[in-house]
């Protein structure tokens, strides 16, 4: 069961961009010195990624579940 290499690529794209943000947040946060306005928009850009990798993650899931769905098919008959 292949899954395709755009949907897959979007995912783990996504998903490393949700934990760079993350480090980068966690980074500014032991800092000290950051800024209320640095902080913000940390926070914003943690939020933004966490929309992307769960939009890719659901789009992956779905495929996974047709194509399981096909192969589970194809089994019965």
């Amino acid at each position: 069961m292949r899954v395709d290499d755009t949907v897959n690529r979007a995912y783990r794209t996504t998903f490393g961009e949700y934990a760079s943000k993350l480090d980068a947040l966690q980074r500014l946060l032991e800092s000290n010195s950051s800024t209320g306005n640095r902080l913000e928009a940390a926070i914003e850009d943690v939020e933004v990624a966490r929309r992307a990798y769960q939009s890719a993650r659901d789009v992956l899931a779905c495929e996974l579940g047709v194509k399981s769905a096909l192969v589970a098919e194809a089994a019965s008959r």
